[in-house]
């Protein structure tokens, strides 16, 4: 009967497997299964017993050839010489009844270190950022890579890196390394790799120290001023742009200015320091060139206004497209009022003195540009003066057609127009400025005449006359003696009475025969004593009133004396007589012619 041992504790008799519950135990404790050994002589070590009989040997398999059959049940080790390769150790127990027990391991022989490269970064590299990622590549034919470690100059960082990774992120700081990758096999056989990087992953500092951002210029040219610093690898070049377009890219590390041409508008300057790592620092000022002068208008009050006040309230617009109005300045005839008023006010109140004044509102944009507006205001506080020239106040009138003239003055605004009032109520309102007399239609009456000149600032000057229109004549009466009295005597007293109750009389008037007697006789006497020629006499007592009106009185008086009897007699003898002497010449006269004829 052949028997042939497998595995555990069975064997197969007659072509039945039968389970050997009293077989031998063995137990293959070195090296482990599914050992991968770097070295190609291997000690199997083992533990072997037998419950029911005594052992009595043991029997060594590689792959299934016998390495040896007959080791003594003392000895549990056995000294292998393998190549590289994998492969299958069997050890077996046999007791002294020919039961087995078996045991097995699968170990690989691997001498062979893995390949290993880094690929990422390479051999001295400069890098400008952190983390960084180191990148490699690795096999192993036999065993397979059982793990990475990483080192940094000398430091573990990882030493149980999978084998399935082959990347790794590490953060280091500004300076120099050396990176050391490790492949461990499954064997233990180990590569190696080493680089040496250094890292600058800080930018250079850089600060635009003038002009600040933000800031306003009327001018085109513009200098710009920095400073910068890198501490680790140092600045390598400057680069220079202009609203994100490169102006200059490769300005030297030693210069820290450079000058500038801009169109007017916003800019956004920016300047980069890049170091030798290719690290990027960088600054911007933001500017506005503005070359235009802002816009400014006095609205009110309007360009060669007059003012009766002191007090002006100025208005004006202003605008700046650009930069935008700072302030506004105000000036009076030159002289500066208030330098500084906000941009947001569009009125200032002034005090002025009287006279021409110009008043001056510069806006001053941002970028210092000045725009500017003046006007001139005439300040006339005084009115103009002004006075009737005819008729004379209180004048006394007999004529209801009325010239009145006047002259008026006006050394600063110059009088407007001139209005005129009688008794209040206006006449005529716009009388030009150069008239200076007016023709008024009036009834009898006692009448205030007005003449109210207003110059261009609206300052009224006045002036006033009284008068009195009177066209009707005072009516007066003789009241003694009585009309065609014959009177014995040639003094006589004349009375009359008399009234005038518009303009009151102002003097009487005496005239005997066409003579005048008396011609200012006061308006209180109504009584005058004259002496009157011998006959008839014409008397006339005349009434004149303030107006010149004359009212008449007239009075026939007969005086017949013992006298201008006598001499109306020889008046009245004479002709008679003479009469008389005539006709008897005259009949002398012809008798004497007849008696010569003969």
């Amino acid at each position: 009967m052949d028997a042939y041992p497998l595995i555990g504790v069975a064997r197969i008799v007659d072509g039945h497997v039968e389970i050997l519950t009293d077989a031998p135990q063995v137990t293959i404790i070195s090296p482990e299964n599914n050992t991968a050994i770097n070295e190609t002589t291997v000690v199997v070590r083992w533990n072997g017993s037998d419950p029911t009989y005594d052992l009595d040997h043991y029997e060594v398999y590689v792959n299934g050839t016998p390495m040896n059959t007959s080791i003594p049940p003392s000895v549990t080790e056995y000294t292998l010489t393998l190549d590289e390769g994998c492969y299958i150790i069997t050890v077996r127990a046999v007791d002294q009844e020919g039961n087995i027990g078996i045991d097995k391991i699968y170990i690989e022989v691997d001498t062979t270190s893995p390949s290993l490269e880094i690929l990422s970064p390479k051999n001295n590299s400069n890098l400008n950022s952190s983390p960084i990622t180191i990148l490699w590549e690795s096999s192993d034919d036999l065993a397979g890579v059982d793990h990475y470690e990483l080192y940094s100059n000398g430091e573990p960082v990882d030493t149980n890196i999978p084998p399935t990774q082959t990347e790794y992120s590490i953060a280091l700081s500004d300076g120099s390394y050396i990176i050391i990758l490790v492949a461990v096999d499954r064997a233990g056989n180990i590569a190696k790799q080493t680089i040496k990087i250094t890292v600058d992953a800080t930018p250079p500092t850089i600060e635009i120290l003038s002009p600040n951002t933000n800031s306003f210029f009327n001018t085109t040219r513009i200098v710009i001023h920095w400073s910068a610093d890198d501490s680790f690898s140092g600045v390598d070049h400057y680069e220079l742009y202009v609203d994100d377009n490169p102006l200059d890219v490769n300005i030297s590390p030693t210069v820290t200015n450079y000058t500038i041409t801009l169109n007017e508008g916003n800019h956004i300057i920016t300047v980069k320091a890049i170091d030798a790592f290719g690290n990027v620092g960088e600054d911007y000022v933001h500017l506005i060139i503005d070359t235009t002068p802002p816009m400014v208008e006095i609205t009110s009050p309007i360009n060669g206004s007059i003012s009766n006040s002191t007090m002006v309230e100025v208005y004006w617009n202003g605008q700046d497209y650009l930069s935008g109005i700072d302030h506004y300045e105000l000036y009076v005839n030159g002289e500066l009022i208030n330098r500084y008023i906000p941009h947001t006010f569009i009125s200032y109140s002034l005090i002025l003195d009287e006279g021409e004044n110009l008043v001056t509102i510069r806006a001053v944009d941002k970028a210092g540009n000045v725009g500017e507006s003046t006007l001139k205001i005439v300040v006339d506080t005084t009115p103009p003066r002004v006075e009737f020239t005819a008729p004379r106040n209180t004048t006394v009138l007999n004529i209801t057609t009325i010239m009145v003239s006047w002259r008026g003055e006006d050394s600063l605004s110059g009088i407007d127009h001139y209005e005129i009032y009688v008794d209040g109520e206006p006449i005529n309102m716009s009388i030009p400025p150069d008239q200076k007399q007016y023709e008024i239609h009036l009834g009898e009456g006692t009448y205030t005449i007005a003449i109210k000149a207003v110059d261009k600032a609206k300052n009224v000057g006045r002036s006033t006359l009284r008068i009195i229109i009177d066209t009707t004549p005072p009516p007066v009466k003789i009241i003694s003696p009585e009309n065609n009295t014959m009177l014995n005597t040639s003094t006589i007293t004349l009375r009359w009475e008399a009234y005038d109750n518009i303009s009151g009389i102002e003097h009487f008037e005496v005239s005997v025969n066409g003579k005048p007697i008396n011609v200012t006789i006061p308006p209180t006497q109504t009584r005058y004593t004259i002496i009157l020629r011998e006959g008839k006499n014409v008397i006339i007592v005349v009434a004149i009133d303030e107006a010149g009106n004359a009212g008449v009185s007239t009075l026939i008086v007969n005086v017949r004396t013992l006298r201008s009897y006598l001499i109306y007699l020889i008046v009245l003898l004479v002709p008679t007589v003479t009469l008389i002497v005539l006709f008897w010449k005259r009949r002398k006269f012809q008798k004497y012619r007849e008696v010569n004829r003969r």
